[in-house]
Order: structure tokens, then C-alpha cells, then sequence
């Protein structure tokens, strides 16, 4: 064996492990855990990820945000089980959701509770500008593609999307023929759909709310959703 082929290494551009021989590398690539990182980079998952841990370092002189020292990080697998959590349930906004799990001082690992997202949403509905809430939810409405959808969704759909956020409540109380949806729900719809929109809370805010909400209602009478 040559002088020169013995001097060669083959290295990992992940953890930096040394190889005598090219099928060492190529084996170790298959278990490299930074390397498995390093190949999640491009997927919705891993680049939410980086962004929320590149975020939470916003108020730190931290300058090092390359997605090269992310996989590298002790928090690497915290921020990508939360990312994918966000993904799985196509979060409302993942940024927010930690921020307020964050101000909540609620624990990282119950972040990926359904039941703490749940009470986030619940928060984020009732904090949202009615405005921002109305423009989002008719988005949703008209890329769903369903014609006169007050009318013709169904009742336990409607209902879920309201809880989930996904229209917000917002739409409901002041889109000029939304009622048309109560008269189409049975009664224990209409009994759960009560508790997810709580009037109680919701009348207040529509009178906190009052001016902003006669101009919603009179833009609203031109849309025909």
C-alpha cells in the first residue's frame, strides 16, 4: 500500500469522526445522528425548527444561527418535536404559540401537549384583532371552495374548525348570514357550539369592540361567501 493511500482519511462533515476507508464513512453515515439531522434541513419540519430556535435567541447577542450549529445543539430535539407537533396540528401560528407557552412559563415539554395548544388557541381567538380574524377566516372559506358554505358545510365540520381556529369566531358573530349554519345543527351541535364560542365572553368583546365591529359587518354585507 502506497504512502499516500495510507495518509488518507475520510472525515464526517457532521461530528468530525475519521475514517480509514470510504465504505467506514458511508456506513457511518447511516447512524451519524448529526448527520440524520443535517438531511431534515429542507423538510417543513426542520426549517420550522431553526427558525423558532433562531428566534428564541432574539434577546441574546447569540450570532451563530446556521442551521450547522442547530443540529449541534442541546435544544436541537426539543425544537424539532415541537416543530413537528406545530406541523401535525398545522398550528396557528407556531411563533406565538411559543412565545405565550414561554410567558405561561409552561414547561417545554408539555409544548407538544394537545391540551396546552388547545388552551393556547382558546387564548389566541379571544386575543386576536378582529380585523386580522375576519380577513384570515374568509381566506380559509374561500380556499376550501365551497360555494354558499354557511349553507352547505357540515354542521360538525363548521363546528370543529371554529374550535381549532380555523374560523375564528369572529366571522361567525358578524358575517351578515352565518346564522343560516345554527338552524342546520341538532341540538347537541348546537349545545357543544355554545360552549365553544362563549357568549359571555364573546358579547363582551363585541361591545369592547364596538366600532370596529359596525364597519366589519357593513364590508361583510359584500361578501357572499
Amino acid at each position: 500500500m502506497s504512502k499516500v493511500s495510507q495518509k488518507l482519511k475520510f472525515k464526517c462533515e457532521h461530528c468530525a469522526r475519521v475514517f480509514q476507508t470510504f465504505t467506514g464513512l458511508s456506513d457511518h453515515a447511516l447512524i451519524c445522528e448529526f448527520a440524520k439531522r443535517a438531511n431534515l434541513q429542507d423538510t417543513k419540519e426542520g426549517q420550522l425548527a431553526h427558525k423558532l430556535w433562531c428566534i428564541s435567541f432574539k434577546t441574546t447577542p447569540r450570532k451563530k444561527f446556521d442551521y450547522s450549529v442547530f443540529i449541534k445543539h442541546r435544544e436541537y430535539k426539543l425544537f424539532f418535536e415541537f416543530a413537528a407537533f406545530c406541523c401535525k396540528v398545522n398550528a396557528l401560528d407556531a411563533e406565538k404559540y411559543m412565545d405565550w407557552c414561554i410567558k405561561e412559563r409552561i414547561k417545554s415539554k408539555l409544548w407538544i401537549s394537545e391540551g396546552v395548544y388547545s388552551r393556547f388557541v382558546k387564548n389566541f381567538l379571544i386575543h386576536e384583532d378582529p380585523v386580522d380574524a375576519v380577513i384570515r377566516s374568509i381566506d380559509f372559506i374561500k380556499k376550501s371552495g365551497t360555494p354558499n358554505y354557511f349553507g352547505t358545510v357540515h354542521p360538525g365540520t363548521f363546528i370543529t374548525l371554529v374550535e381549532v381556529g380555523r374560523i375564528s369566531p369572529w366571522l361567525y358573530l358578524l358575517y351578515w348570514n352565518s346564522n343560516v349554519i345554527l338552524k342546520r345543527m341538532n341540538a347537541d351541535q348546537l349545545n357543544y357550539f355554545n360552549t365553544v364560542v362563549d357568549q359571555s365572553i364573546w358579547s363582551m368583546l363585541q361591545r369592547r369592540h364596538k366600532n370596529i365591529c359596525e364597519e366589519i359587518k357593513k364590508t361583510l354585507k359584500k361578501e357572499m361567501l
